[in-house]
């Protein structure tokens, strides 16, 4: 199975909520059923590895910075689908269990992620990965867009692009952007992999966003 194009459209509101559509083009070297999207229930942001004995111990023990656990509802899905969760992962199984499918097959997805910003000491993050998690299949393009309610367009602080999957030692980071999104409503972002998004907003800016760390170490 290999990922020829994977676009995911990422629309923030100003209630927090984030709706993400996925369109995927792929091709089946294999006869399969359909394709998994496979999101993490607990969206958490990883720290960043550090050196030495004690910061090798603190990411060992304390992995990550903040935790948040998340709702996810399917709005529409171009094929028959079902909806597992387990293991603290949701997982969506688009195409049809009695059929297999061969060559090129398109999907698009879409569903919406209640509540997934996560307050800072003084910022709301966004950290979103475009592609899901738990992915070993090839991908050979991604393309990531990013829309901002209009409420939010002059509220961003910083904006840090990643390629790769989320993870403590496999996040590279790769450029800050935040120049694009100077008064910017929407941002495009292309990559050959993997693209992780952590974005910071003023965290008055997002309406009834609760205070303080919810560290859920």
């Amino acid at each position: 199975l290999v990922y020829d194009n994977v676009k995911t459209t990422l629309t923030v509101y100003k209630n927090g909520d984030l709706l993400i559509e996925e369109n995927y083009e792929v091709t089946f070297n294999v006869p399969k059923r359909g394709i998994y999207v496979t999101r993490k229930l607990n969206n958490s942001i990883p720290l960043l590895p550090k050196k030495g004995v004690f910061g090798r111990l603190e990411n060992l023990f304390f992995p990550y910075e903040y935790t948040k656990k998340l709702d996810i509802e399917v709005i529409s899905v171009s094929e028959e689908y079902e909806v597992e969760t387990k293991d603290g992962l949701w997982k969506l199984k688009v195409g049809n269990p009695t059929v297999k499918v061969e060559g090129q097959k398109k999907y698009s997805i879409v569903y919406k992620v209640s509540n997934a910003l996560i307050a800072g000491d003084s910022t709301a993050m966004v950290y979103w990965n475009m592609i899901g998690a738990d992915h070993e299949v090839k991908y050979k393009n991604v393309t990531a867009e990013i829309i901002l309610a209009d409420e939010l367009v002059n509220k961003v602080k910083d904006v840090e692009l990643y390629l790769g999957l989320t993870g403590i030692n496999d996040i590279i980071p790769a450029e800050k952007i935040a120049q694009g999104f100077q008064n910017k409503k929407k941002v495009t972002l292309d990559a050959n992999q993997a693209l992780t998004v952590m974005m910071h907003l003023e965290k008055e800016s997002i309406a009834g966003l609760e205070t303080g760390n919810p560290n859920n170490r």
